[in-house]
């Protein structure tokens, strides 16, 4: 969880060339950061505090290990078969569902799941590439990714614009920003850990 854009960058800024190293160890070269913009969660319910998730039927991706450390946050996660995501809060298997706006617009959970909570969870991603195909030509590769940081950043500012944007359009249509005072927000960074 982050306060901010610049303190979320300023993490991974800190973090990135232990990241990077972990990376070549494993045989890949690190091109660039980008993100997703801010992760919320969308329900049915509205969820101001940990609590408030708990009797609701979580989305998690299959096959992540996160489901156990959910459990032990005393959540209920669930983990459709991929063939039935694209339903999401719509088929009754899940009813919150930790998204980005852009893609809840693009699934239309939003729809389903009309509230969004204002608690904002960062979610790094990057453009990697194997250190073999980098290693024959890392000039050529780089042009065809995009270019190297410089892109990244821009690709980051892009995403969280379009986030605020695809906010905005939800709310048009219906959406319900459950709003996070300091109180719960603290709930939040205490429990954060075993919401992992």
């Amino acid at each position: 969880m982050y306060a901010s854009f610049p303190e979320f960058d300023y993490v991974l800024e800190q973090m990135s060339p232990r990241i990077e190293k972990a990376f070549l160890a494993r045989g890949f070269v690190l091109l660039n950061w980008a993100d997703a913009g801010w992760v919320h969660f969308f329900s049915k319910a509205p969820v101001r505090t940990p609590d408030d998730l708990k009797p609701l039927k979580l989305f998690v991706w299959a096959g992540r290990g996160g489901d156990r450390d959910l459990e032990g946050g005393r959540l209920q996660p669930r983990s459709p078969a991929l063939h039935r995501d694209l339903d999401g809060p719509s088929d009754g298997l899940v009813n919150a569902v930790p998204t980005t706006p852009q893609a809840a617009v693009l699934l239309q959970w939003y729809q389903h799941a009309k509230n969004m909570a204002d608690v904002r969870w960062g979610a790094p991603g990057g453009t990697v590439v194997s250190k073999a195909v980098w290693t024959r030509s890392p000039r050529t590769f780089v042009r065809a990714a995009g270019g190297g940081p410089r892109r990244g950043r821009r690709i980051r500012k892009e995403i969280r614009d379009a986030s605020q944007r695809d906010v905005e359009a939800m709310k048009k249509r219906g959406l319900n920003v459950v709003r996070v005072d300091e109180a719960a927000n603290a709930q939040w960074v205490k429990r954060r850990g075993r919401l992992r």
